[in-house]
């Protein structure tokens, strides 16, 4: 194994993963049209703060998936290869995963609709809904995660590149 050529993906990797999490939000934030989250970050809003944290976190428990079988670079072609499938799996993560973190938003809406306005009460800063609603994204990330490695090799197919020898 190439030490040098593991260190490079490593970084490659580690940046393309703070690109996705920076995407993640703006994603995040371009899908619920009802709150200006960065607005709201800059008026001190620690209950967006909190959501948008918890959608930060769990879009790292999502990519970090990916770091662990990431690792292994046996030469140059090895390396190249195995770095265009990492892209194709951060971005299909991201994707499949900030649809299902927005989708989870929307049904917490729902079964909550009677007891109250989820968006309202996030706008006045009530802090016991956005910790509640972070929860509720954290767990579901927890529960997804797993899945996602596996229809992405369903969907894309398993290359093999990951095994050693």
């Amino acid at each position: 194994m190439e030490v040098y050529l593991a260190i490079l993906k490593m970084l490659i990797n580690l940046i393309f993963g703070l690109i996705m999490l920076l995407i993640s939000i703006r994603i995040f934030d371009l899908l619920t049209k009802e709150i200006e989250e960065m607005t709201e970050v800059k008026k001190k809003n620690q209950s967006i703060g909190l959501v948008l944290s918890a959608i930060i976190i769990s879009t790292s428990i999502m990519l970090s998936d990916i770091f662990r079988e990431s690792f292994v670079v046996l030469n140059i072609n090895h390396f190249i290869k195995s770095l265009i499938y990492d892209i194709l799996r951060f971005s299909f993560t991201i994707i499949v995963g900030i649809t299902t973190i927005f989708i989870a938003y929307q049904v917490f809406k729902y079964l909550n609709l009677g007891k109250f306005n989820t968006v309202v009460e996030l706008k006045n800063g009530n802090v016991a809904v956005a910790m509640l609603l972070a929860a509720y994204i954290l767990a579901l990330t927890l529960l997804i995660t797993p899945a996602l490695k596996y229809l992405f090799f369903i969907v894309f197919g398993y290359t093999g590149i990951y095994e050693v020898g």
